[in-house]
């Protein structure tokens, strides 16, 4: 007899509802993953253009829970940053050449800030429906972002204050200093399970960076 027979109208409702949720990713949850952004330069002065590799750089974040990793390479520096909002504190790790540099902070919390939504706007980014909004900032030039209300995490946007009033992770976004503009844009993104040990500090002898006289 098929196997049909011997399951109810319910039954069959159940396994099918079943079979959405694994296939259809939980939205709603807070992200775990990675996500990696590709950085590009734009009104890069003459004399910082030689110092910079041909290839655009890369960051790679590393996102589970209440902490975030990001880590970069460039031209002999190895920088990575650790932050979690269970300590309210951000680490970040200098590999420079071998000689090995730590410094802690609180998170800033960056409160004197506007978000102005750009109706209309949208961009499809690794794979992503993005929204635009343009961040406001009281010190400091306006920034330029696109975010995903599809990928979220507090643990990422508090790690990046300019970002805590986003309802979603920032996918590209342009940052200005002084003439130049650093422009991040996310390449992939990879909804995953990470590991606990990966979010740990680097191996190696990281000595406390000086305390910088006020």
């Amino acid at each position: 007899m098929p196997i049909l027979n011997y399951i109810t109208m319910k039954q069959l409702i159940v396994l099918t509802f079943f079979l959405i949720a694994t296939i259809i990713p939980s939205y709603g949850q807070d992200f775990e993953g990675t996500i990696l952004y590709e950085i590009s330069y734009e009104n890069l002065p003459e004399e910082m253009k030689a110092m910079l590799p041909e290839e655009n750089l890369q960051s790679m974040v590393y996102i589970k829970g209440t902490k975030t990793k990001t880590e970069m390479d460039m031209m002999g520096t190895k920088m990575i940053m650790i932050s979690d909002t269970e300590t309210n504190t951000t680490t970040s790790y200098t590999d420079v050449m071998g000689q090995k540099i730590k410094s802690t902070s609180a998170m800033d919390e960056n409160e004197d800030l506007d978000i102005d939504l750009v109706a209309g706007e949208t961009k499809s980014i690794a794979g992503y429906e993005c929204k635009k909004a343009i961040i406001k900032q009281a010190d400091s030039p306006d920034i330029e972002v696109y975010y995903s209300e599809d990928i979220k995490s507090n643990a990422f946007l508090s790690s990046q204050s300019q970002f805590k009033k986003l309802n979603g992770i920032p996918l590209e976004y342009q940052i200005q200093q002084e003439k130049m503009t650093m422009i991040y844009s996310a390449k992939k993104v990879e909804r995953k399970s990470i590991n606990s040990e990966v979010l740990n500090p680097p191996e190696g002898d990281y000595k406390k960076a000086p305390t910088t006289p006020k």
